[in-house]
């Protein structure tokens, strides 16, 4: 009786090992990732900035969801907490861009918080950032049903440059 129960946790283990060296199957989600972000958009030899779509409104930004952009508007700063009980001195950078605003990274990410620097150079300026743009959003990891602040981002930002 020892000797079957034996056998089947050996069959079990051997079938769990053989799984995990499989490739893992891919769903229609992470298809969508990894297509629209890592093998389109990624910089490569063959695809420079130049190459890369440009918007200049919220709405030319909506027809490229997901994608790796140039965005070119007025760099503004907010703070969201000013004059509220209890409020800071934290601040959002956005861009605008006449129709609309685009945040510089979701409001949970580290880099939300632009440098100094950053701000310095570029408030109220026009500037080109290039990244990622989300119409929606991004949920936080391991937080999905948290509550976002704003609506569009870009994330991750690769650069913010004067145009």
């Amino acid at each position: 009786m020892l000797s079957c129960g034996l056998r089947n946790v050996v069959a079990v283990l051997g079938v769990l090992l053989l799984g995990c060296n499989q490739s893992p199957k891919k769903t229609a989600q992470s298809d969508v990732t990894k297509t629209d972000v890592t093998e389109q958009d990624s910089p490569t030899p063959d695809k420079t900035m130049s190459d890369l779509s440009t918007c200049t409104s919220l709405s030319a930004c909506a027809a490229h969801d997901g994608k790796r952009v140039q965005i070119i508007g007025t760099y503004t700063v907010e703070s969201p907490l000013a004059g509220k009980k209890g409020g800071g001195g934290s601040t959002l950078s956005l861009i605008d861009l006449g129709d609309g605003t685009v945040l510089l990274e979701p409001y949970w990410h580290q880099d939300v918080v632009r440098s100094d620097e950053e701000i310095a150079r570029c408030r109220g300026k026009k500037v080109r950032v290039t990244g990622v743009y989300h119409a929606k959003p991004v949920p936080q990891p391991g937080a999905p049903d948290a509550v976002s602040y704003g609506g569009a981002c870009v994330h991750p930002v690769e650069k913010v440059e004067l145009d």
